[in-house]
């Protein structure tokens, strides 16, 4: 079977005929999306199937709603939601697990982050993973940032305290391809780890740059070549930004993992976290591609 790619007009044929014509024994990858605020992503669900398997609600109260999130609960089975708890909105072991055991249904994973409003007495990401995997029967799922070297160690920690799924940021930088092997090469326990790559869906480079601010990492990221490099197709005067999101995409999938060991990577992530902001367009032109690809494993 030829491998899952993202295919399209508008996209790079360059970019595309690149990639190997096939891989024997190339898995179906995980799709999820992460869902918008005023009802962006439910709007379009039906466009982003049967491609999507997963659904992921941020844990973002000061930008979703109630509304919101009452939204995501009528519009996504349970087995597809990955429901998110920010550990820093909790500060011992009754907040957490009374948010965990009332608020999200067996069926569905949780996706562990760390959260922006940090106090000295709030839970690390790692003290909710060692809570909750003696408490509850849902999958744990934790966040990484493959454009820092150092998230290796963090993914190990967060492994070893029960996490079995990383979502991670786009891969932005020059380096981050490498860590994101080594979250399985170097690390033990990792077997049955699932990973699913970010892919950002910017449209312009300040959008681009939107990212390296919300990475915290303006700086490293413009010293970096790749990114540099990212940055100038943005500038170019005809660039469309389904070209780089498709080129990005197909990047990420020649990363996936293999039944029979046949990938070059030997399998560093199982499928792609889709984060598109705003961009919906591009969202559902590329589900397009994916969903007729879907259909031929459905068949």
């Amino acid at each position: 079977m030829r491998p899952f790619r993202f295919v399209t007009s508008l996209a790079s044929t360059a970019d595309i005929a690149s990639l190997p014509a096939s891989r024997v024994g190339i898995t179906k990858p995980i799709i999820s999306v992460e869902w918008g605020p005023n009802s962006s992503i439910a709007k379009i669900r039906s466009q982003l199937q049967p491609a999507a398997s997963h659904f992921v609600l941020p844990d973002l109260p000061q930008i979703y709603s109630e509304n919101d999130r009452q939204e995501f609960l009528q519009c996504t089975e349970t087995h597809q939601r990955i429901q998110t708890i920010a550990a820093c909105r909790h500060e011992d072991y009754n907040s957490l697990l009374n948010t965990a055991k009332t608020t999200i249904h067996p069926d569905s994973k949780i996706l562990l982050v760390g959260g922006n409003d940090k106090h000295p007495s709030s839970l690390s990401t790692i003290q909710a993973a060692n809570i909750l995997k003696n408490e509850v029967v849902n999958e744990l799922w934790g966040v990484a940032n493959p454009n820092d070297a150092q998230s290796v160690e963090d993914v190990q920690a967060k492994i070893h305290a029960g996490i079995q799924g990383i979502v991670t940021q786009p891969l932005l930088s020059s380096t981050a391809p490498d860590t994101l092997h080594a979250y399985i090469d170097k690390g033990s326990n990792t077997d049955n780890i699932t990973i699913l790559a970010g892919l950002a869906f910017p449209t312009t480079g300040k959008s681009l740059q939107f990212w390296a601010k919300l990475l915290e990492q303006q700086v490293e990221l413009h010293k970096d070549p790749l990114f540099q490099s990212h940055l100038a197709f943005f500038s170019q005067p005809y660039f469309t930004p389904l070209a780089w999101i498709g080129r990005e995409c197909n990047q990420l999938l020649s990363y996936m993992h293999s039944i029979d060991g046949s990938s070059p990577t030997d399998g560093s992530i199982h499928g792609i976290h889709c984060m598109p902001l705003h961009n919906m367009e591009d969202l559902c032109t590329m589900f397009q591609s994916f969903n007729a690809q879907t259909q031929k494993y459905i068949d």
